[in-house]
């Protein structure tokens, strides 16, 4: 991904960063990207329990506890996985290592329910997780770079810097490109005084 579209997709995260009601704040997110940490990316569909989508049908609240700690809450209409509808998903960091995670869904169902998965999320991996309406489960984990202010930050320095050496190396050629035509201007010089006045007195004449 190159820099624009790295700049592109951090600045939308920026504008939409108050779309949603997410249970991190900003401080807690930043305190877990300080540290060893990785992501999740997870799909919920509805539960299999729960009323189908059109009149009657309620949105479900949802949370994704990790450790205990309430890390995503979000509210949805959620749609079963042979509907011809846009899955609902979120993608939050979390903190690497052994984890006891839960998805928490509510309103929408008659009873909350607390679906369970032990994940153990690498550094800098992206962790999927899938929701089909009766249970979560790990479909893969894939090493991640996500965009950050940081990382695009870190991009435009190093293109500056870049751009910086080549600005100087190419001042230096145009100088040496100068200094050379500037001497074989003299040299030319030189020899068209030396033969003008080879011709006017020639060898032997006093």
């Amino acid at each position: 991904m190159n820099v624009f579209h790295r700049w592109c997709a951090v600045t939308l995260l920026m504008v939409c960063s108050g779309c949603t009601k997410a249970g991190m704040s900003e401080a807690r997110r930043d305190h877990i990207l300080a540290g060893d940490h990785g992501w999740i990316d997870i799909t919920v569909h509805a539960p299999a329990s729960a009323p189908a989508t059109g009149a009657g049908a309620k949105a479900c609240a949802l949370s994704y506890l990790i450790n205990g700690e309430t890390l995503l809450s979000e509210s949805a209409e959620l749609s079963g996985p042979d509907e011809n509808k846009m899955p609902v998903g979120y993608r939050f960091a979390a903190p690497a290592g052994a984890l006891k995670t839960a998805l928490v869904l509510s309103h929408c169902v008659g009873e909350e329910r607390m679906i369970e998965l032990p994940l153990t999320l690498e550094k800098d991996h992206l962790a999927t997780l899938l929701f089909d309406g009766k249970s979560l489960v790990l479909q893969q984990s894939t090493p991640y770079d996500p965009a950050t202010l940081d990382s695009v930050r870190a991009e435009i320095n190093k293109l500056h810097d870049g751009e910086t050496r080549a600005s100087g190396a190419l001042s230096t050629l145009t100088w040496l490109a100068m200094a050379i035509l500037v001497l074989n201007l003299a040299a030319f010089l030189y020899m068209f005084v030396r033969m003008f006045l080879r011709r006017r007195h020639p060898p032997g004449e006093r």
